[in-house]
């Protein structure tokens, strides 16, 4: 379950006592940019420019692209995650485990529409994945306008790479479902 359901959705709405507003199909729609297939099939520095460029929200706050005194700093760092051969294992196994997120935009297309039933002004953010090299596992802006997702971190016990720093008990609560 992704992690904002694990805060909304807490059990089956069938469940004795528990009490839910019907949403019906008042959910807003959800997509989850894919953004680490675009950086990691880049074939130049010129294409992950174009990517920063065309992923202005995640460049600015996720990548902290104004923090830096030349953009060349941030495609540099990308261009050569990205050329890593461990982190590109990394991302094809990223894609084996997560083929299709649709699972995930409905399951977060749901949360969203029961905060929107009590916050009738939330606009949900958007949602992206990207394989992180293990920096990151879950981001979420300070505005809550950007959620992005390291699949590194949720491949599961069976992923060839783990992050070595975290224990095992926290380790087991990053799977893919």
């Amino acid at each position: 379950m992704p992690l904002c359901l694990q805060l909304v959705a807490c059990g089956d709405a069938s469940e004795e006592g528990i009490r839910r507003p019907d949403i019906g199909d008042n959910m807003p729609e959800v997509r989850i940019g894919r953004l680490e297939q675009e950086v990691f099939e880049a074939k130049s520095r010129d294409e992950i420019t174009a990517f920063l460029q065309e992923n202005e929200l995640f460049a600015k706050k996720f990548l902290r692209l104004g923090d830096y005194p030349h953009d060349s700093i941030v495609v540099n760092q990308l261009w050569q995650l990205a050329q890593n051969p461990h982190l590109d294992t990394v991302y094809q196994e990223s894609q084996q485990v997560f083929p299709d997120l649709s699972g995930w935009e409905q399951e977060f297309a749901t949360a969203f529409g029961y905060i929107q039933h009590y916050y009738p002004d939330f606009q949900p953010p958007q949602i992206y994945t990207m394989v992180t090299g293990f920096g990151t596992d879950l981001f979420i802006s300070d505005e809550m306008d950007l959620v992005v997702i390291g699949l590194d971190y949720f491949m599961g016990p069976q992923a060839p790479y783990r992050p070595a720093e975290l224990p095992q008990y926290i380790q087991r609560r990053y799977s893919p479902q």
